[in-house]
């Protein structure tokens, strides 16, 4: 209760806290939840903003109380494209992200002294010819004032602590890193040798510029430093530099000619990318890292000599079409995900020895590819590694490979030899799938190293199949819409199961378990984990309308029920954390389910389309998260439910919960009919006090125990990690405390 009446005060103190807009002259400013100031935050639309716009020094919304204007938020008057002037007060300290950025006619500002605080972008693409920067301003993100092409000077006054201008152009103030180079100022530019550090941003959208010199005292070039100078043909990267940022030379689009100097040490994330005139590039020896789609769509590249032994991030290389060959030298270690993805006119690849990880889709579509050699010491083959190859023709897996990932190589037309050792325990859905190999097979059960991969071809009436010995795993989607089989046998050496292995097999009865396996087992044909405390597939042919789930369960695997037709009702045993993605999808019998307090989520569209729903009875008064984000919105688990139709029942007292929350709020009928007070039976339940604690003795390990008021109300929940549990509680009152099954109403 006292948790109860602290949670009512902190309701209480929130909503007295809660922002407030006040609109003046088509610009909203939102006071502080403290109330003690003000926030240029949005406007009410750029049609309204005209001319020369002024920021109020201070707001009021009583004509009493005044809230002093400190800050103008981020992207407050972004793309307002009309008003030509700005007056911003004293009382402004920040101005934050992106704030006038696309103001492209606003050309005359003058940045207040006790600014403190310029973000990323806020002057962004507007008109100003001069920016001077007051004493008072010590912070100026990146990009500040990129693509503002009509900027030609920045006048810092000698004296700033921070900042200086050497011929317009914006440095820190011992003129090591240079900040901004004001976009219209000209066409040729030589960095001062002083320089050690180009600033983020500081040529971005420098678009009339077609020279730049970059001094042999530059060590770091950050972020986006020339992001987007499309004019400049040539740039020397000198041989001091040791880290280019991500996005430095991002869409330089006319830069044929790069050399990479020895002695670079880094290439960031994206840091050439979309670079389509670049033709030759050389990795120098001393680079340590790729970064993540480094040089991806550079469309015009033909020819790259790689000598570094750094990793090799995702997409470095994507869509890089003109590219023949690559050799990857020896030291490489991981290729990314994507890395070489859409080279469609790679002829050959050499992957060296010393590769372990390729990631997943890093050669997908390299069509013009015949052979690959995989190095001894791959672990694994991910995700559609190579699927789209439609000239790999032979493919030699080593020893050390035990997976092979969804479409691994799907659709390689031309597949027709592959060698897939014993090693090999689990190979994913579609990983063969339309390859002259997979076509080659005869009919029946296909096996691919020790996985039974797929079934192949038509399969007659009241099939039985019984896996042979020896067989490690099953694929994902092995039996898909196999509608003949009725049941099947697993050996005990089967260590992994597929997801979805038994889809749409609507006439499969059981699934047996040979009783030796360390990894499964079935009870009544339904399969589990060995202790049983995952259901993985509950067979599609079963009649039972109604299903008593074992007491041991914790977690019902994704697509576990899917299309279970016939099931009409279901309650989840107490104890159950989890409910898989679509794990219940399709259930359209299904008229009355039961959810315990124990379950803490339910995977994405876990009861899609259960449109036979009339009854949900939820234990837990607290609303557990039942949405996800979508494309086009939120998408809850219950989609495709009648909601209009269907009554939610939930604990005493928790249906306002059940009616603010997100999903739940949905259902039409929400009754708060479920009693929480627990039922008192015999119970071996021992309850001692000790000062101010109670102990709760012979509880069983692993169960939940519930404390309950004497009018229904849940204080607390936990799961016992022992068989004794001390519990603070306030005196003076009767509880009911649940354990498990058991169940004791105790005063203390």
């Amino acid at each position: 209760m006292k948790k109860l009446i602290l949670l009512f005060f902190s309701l209480l103190s929130s909503l007295a806290m809660q922002a407030t807009d006040i609109t003046v002259n088509n610009i909203v400013y939102t006071v502080s939840e403290d109330g003690t100031s003000a926030s240029v935050s949005s406007n009410m639309g750029r049609q309204y903003l005209l001319g020369t716009i002024v920021i109020e020094d201070s707001v009021t919304s009583d004509s009493v109380t005044f809230y002093p204007v400190t800050s103008i938020g981020d992207n407050a008057l972004n793309s307002c494209w009309n008003f030509t002037g700005l007056t911003i007060p004293e009382t402004v300290t920040s101005i934050g992200k992106g704030a006038f950025s696309g103001c492209n006619a606003l050309s005359a500002v003058t940045l207040p002294e006790g600014l403190t605080f310029l973000g990323n972008g806020a002057f962004s693409n507007t008109a100003i010819p001069t920016i001077t920067i007051p004493m008072s301003l010590t912070a100026i993100e990146g990009g500040a004032f990129g693509a503002a092409l009509d900027l030609k000077q920045f006048i810092v006054p000698v004296e700033h602590p921070r900042y200086a201008a050497v011929d317009g152009v914006l440095f820190t103030k011992n003129q090591d890193t240079i900040l901004a180079y004001p976009n219209g100022k000209g066409s040729s530019y030589t960095i001062p040798s002083s320089v050690t550090t180009i600033g983020p941003y500081a040529f971005i959208w420098s678009r009339d510029m077609t020279s730049i010199t970059i001094p042999s005292s530059v060590v770091t070039i950050c972020k986006g430093a020339f992001q987007s100078c499309n004019g400049v043909s040539t740039i020397q990267i000198p041989s001091s530099v040791k880290t280019i940022e991500e996005q430095a030379f991002y869409a330089c689009c006319y830069i044929s000619s790069w050399v990479l100097p020895e002695g670079l040490q880094t290439i960031g994330k994206n840091a050439f990318n979309w670079n389509f005139s670049m033709t030759s590039l050389t990795i120098p020896s001393t680079v340590t890292s790729i970064g993540d789609g480094a040089f991806a769509l550079c469309y015009a590249l033909s020819s790259l000599t790689i000598t570094s032994t750094g990793a090799i991030g995702a997409s470095a290389f994507k869509d890089c079409r003109n590219l023949l060959s690559v050799t990857i030298p020896e030291g490489v270690t991981s290729i990314g995900e994507s890395a070489f993805s859409g080279c469609y006119g790679f002829q050959s690849v050499s992957i060296p020895s010393t590769v372990t990880q390729i990631g997943e889709n890093a050669f997908a579509y390299c069509s013009g590819v015949t052979r690959i050699a995989l190095p001894e010491g791959l672990k694994a083959i991910k995700n559609g590694t190579f699927q789209g190859c439609a000239a790999l023709d032979s493919v030699i897996i080593p020893e050390s490979v035990t997976s092979i990932g969804r479409n691994a190589f799907y659709s390689c037309l031309a597949l027709d030899s592959i060698v897939i050792p014993t090693s090999v325990n689990y190979i994913g859905e579609y990983a063969l799938y339309s390859t002259p190999w997979f076509e080659n097979q005869p009919d029946g059960l296909v096996y691919a190293g020790s996985v039974a991969y797929r079934y192949k071809g038509d399969m007659p009436e009241n099939t039985i199949i019984t896996i042979k010995d020896g067989t490690k795993g099953l694929s994902g989607y092995a039996f898909e819409n196999c509608i003949n089989l009725i049941s099947i046998s697993i050996p005990a050496d089967v260590s992994i199961i597929g997801e979805s292995s038994f889809k749409g097999c609507t006439a499969l009865t059981g699934i047996v378990v040979d009783e030796n396996s360390a990894n499964f087992s079935s009870e009544q044909g339904v399969l589990f984990t060995k202790n049983i405390d995952t259901l993985i597939c509950y067979p599609l042919g079963k009649t039972e309308t109604n299903y008593i789930l074992p007491s041991s369960l914790t977690v019902i695997r994704e697509k576990a029920f899917m299309n279970c037709k016939v099931l009409t009702s279901i309650v989840l045993p107490e104890g159950v954390t989890l409910i898989g993605e679509d794990a219940f999808s399709g259930c359209i019998g299904l008229a009355s389910l039961t959810l315990p307090i124990s379950l803490d989520s339910i995977g994405i569209y876990g009861f899609y389309d259960c449109n036979g729903l009339r009854n949900i009875f939820c234990s837990n008064p607290t609303p557990i998260n039942i949405e996800f984000p979508g494309s086009f919105g939120n998408i809850d688990v219950f989609m495709g439910v009648l909601k209009y139709a269907c009554t939610l029942h939930v604990p005493t007292g928790a249906a306002a919960a059940y009616q603010a929350a997100g999903g739940w709020k949905d259902f039409t009928a929400i009754i708060d009919d479920i009693s929480t007070v627990p039922s008192i039976s015999e119970s071996s339940l021992i309850i001692v006090t000790e000062g101010n604690d109670i102990l709760v003795k012979n509880v069983e390990a692993g169960s939940i125990i519930n404390i309950y008021t004497s009018d229904g109300v849940l204080l607390l929940q936990k799961y016992a990690d022992g068989n004794e549990q001390r519990f603070t509680l306030p005196s003076g009152a009767l509880y009911f405390i649940k354990a498990g099954n058991q169940a004791v109403k105790f005063a203390f």
